[in-house]
């Protein structure tokens, strides 16, 4: 009985340092942003309480928007090393940065497929913006909306059954849609006057946080996939961008400017027992938590 109790013991110490609990719900610990605190905008990982911050990129050209793979191994992100903004792809603790995208356009926003063979983004040329996706590994790109207007923020869902992003592509205003991965089934997700933008999928693919100003000002909110059960995140006077939906679906990280200058924050889905865990003056934003 003493050594059951004292593996169990074990267990749950163990577990708590590696931020799981013994239900078996492992939450994010790693968390990807864009900061400026080195001159340029660089991708950093820190800890998911605000610790051990690492520069991942330290590159003189600005990187920024970066994505975690599924199994966390890889890093998509936005660099204009190469002269413009294109999709490179690095591994995990910034190493082997490749060049994905060459198509001379401003890249944006890339999102990962669920089995990590494909890779959305944003295609931006001519004051219009579409959704494409590329081969992880490298190849030709697929464009996937032909609206003609402003698509972007693109977020495969879990499941990989569905690509979420924003566009005002009916209505002159951003709102969130939803497409199969082929770019087929667009459905309208919000309908709204306001603009809603950069949506984020919860892990079982069936709601989405996003971002909206449909209450003066921009704040995180979640909805149903289906477009049912809208919920206020966030009540600050000022803005919140970016959220990103933890692995286990408890926690929602957003870039904020709470505290007069852009902070990574994170809290409950709900909202409740928010913290700031970058409280540094440079710009943080764009989170990015572990899959």
């Amino acid at each position: 009985m003493f050594k059951f109790r004292y593996c169990l013991l074990f267990v749950l110490s163990a577990a708590a340092i590696a931020g799981c609990d013994p239900g078996g719900n492992v939450p994010a610990t790693k968390v990807l942003f864009t900061t400026d605190r080195d001159g340029n905008l660089e991708v950093y990982v820190m800890n998911s309480n605000g610790g051990g911050p690492k520069n991942l990129t330290n590159d003189p050209s600005d990187d920024y928007a970066p994505a975690w793979s599924p199994n966390n191994k890889k890093i998509a992100f936005v660099s204009n090393r190469s002269g413009t903004a294109q999709i490179w792809v690095m591994d995990a603790d910034g190493s082997n940065p490749v060049r994905l995208t060459t198509d001379g356009a401003v890249d944006s926003h890339p999102t990962w497929s669920n089995d990590g063979t494909m890779i959305a983004y944003a295609v931006s040329s001519g004051g219009v913006s579409e959704i494409w996706k590329i081969p992880a590994a490298g190849g030709a790109p697929t464009q996937l909306t032909f609206d003609g207007a402003h698509a972007d923020g693109a977020a495969w869902s879990p499941d990989g059954k569905k690509i979420a992003f924003h566009s005002d592509r009916l209505s002159g205003n951003n709102e969130i849609y939803t497409m199969d991965p082929d770019g087929s089934n667009i459905t309208a997700v919000t309908n709204n006057p306001a603009s809603d933008r950069n949506p984020s999928w919860n892990q079982k693919s069936t709601q989405l946080a996003f971002e909206s100003d449909r209450s003066g000002n921009y704040e995180i909110y979640t909805i149903n996939a289906d477009g049912t059960n809208l919920v206020r995140v966030t009540n600050y006077e000022q803005d919140d961008f970016h959220p990103s939906w933890s692995s286990d679906g408890r926690k929602i990280a957003w870039s904020s400017l709470k505290d007069g200058n852009f902070e990574i924050y994170i809290a409950f889905f709900d909202g409740s027992k928010p913290k700031n865990i970058t409280n540094n003056a440079a710009y943080d934003s764009d989170p990015a938590l572990s899959r």
